[in-house]
């Protein structure tokens, strides 16, 4: 559900662009929840397989080739750059909902 709602969040933005118009809080709506969404489903897909999800690619036995300690490292900083999602939540504040900063 998360996968679906993050495409239509930035689909959304695009339609926006194409439309002329600028997506002020749309961005950063698309951006927090997409990260946000990335972190959680590597979190679960860790959990899922276990502590040998957490094996490196230098390791010729890790499950899928290290991908899963790949991805957990990578989905963490997403939520990072571009924005930490805090910067992305004030944003969508001030601009979306008009609360002051």
């Amino acid at each position: 559900m998360e996968d679906e709602v993050s495409r239509l969040l930035q689909r959304r933005c695009v339609w926006m662009t194409e439309q002329g118009q600028v997506p002020v809080a749309e961005g950063p709506m698309s951006k927090v929840f997409s990260t946000e969404a990335l972190v959680r489903a590597s979190q679960d897909m860790v959990e899922l397989v276990g502590p040998d999800a957490m094996r490196s690619y230098f390791e010729p036995t890790a499950p899928q080739d290290g991908r899963f300690e790949h991805l957990m490292r990578f989905s963490l900083g997403t939520t990072i750059y571009a924005g930490t999602s805090e910067v992305q939540r004030s944003i969508i504040a001030q601009r979306g909902l008009g609360l002051p900063r």
